[in-house]
């Protein structure tokens, strides 16, 4: 299972087995969290971010489908990466993402503490 949790200014992430202690928990700042917001256009709504440990960098991403009529409304899952490379891809089970919705809580919480996001450079301020 994974679960992720904004609290004030405070995003953690949580992965591990139902029913038992986490085999991973992270918590950060916002301003430590990267983030690529949705631009706007397409078929969903989306947003990835990313927790960073040591060198391994983990982007947890969902997707809400825009069409109220798609066969799983709401996907995502988690990019594990170490040094540019990919070691594992993992998505979860369909119908089992649950999400706060749109607004962007993170987005939000990232311009509250001062960040900028430039669509040019894909990059925070």
């Amino acid at each position: 299972m994974l679960r992720t949790c904004l609290q004030g200014d405070q995003v953690s992430y949580a992965f591990g087995r139902i029913e038992a202690a986490p085999d991973l928990s992270l918590q950060r700042h916002v301003r430590e969290v990267n983030m690529v917001p949705w631009p706007g256009v397409g078929g969903s709504i989306w947003e990835e971010f990313t927790f960073e440990n040591k060198g391994t960098h983990y982007t947890v991403y969902y997707a809400q489908e825009r069409d109220p009529s798609a066969d799983v409304p709401l996907s995502g899952g988690v990019i594990v990466e170490q040094g540019g490379q990919e070691l594992a891809h993992l998505r979860c089970d369909g119908g089992s993402v649950k999400s706060s919705g749109y607004g962007l809580p993170l987005f939000e919480a990232k311009e509250r503490a001062g960040q900028v996001y430039s669509l040019e450079s894909g990059s925070w301020q």
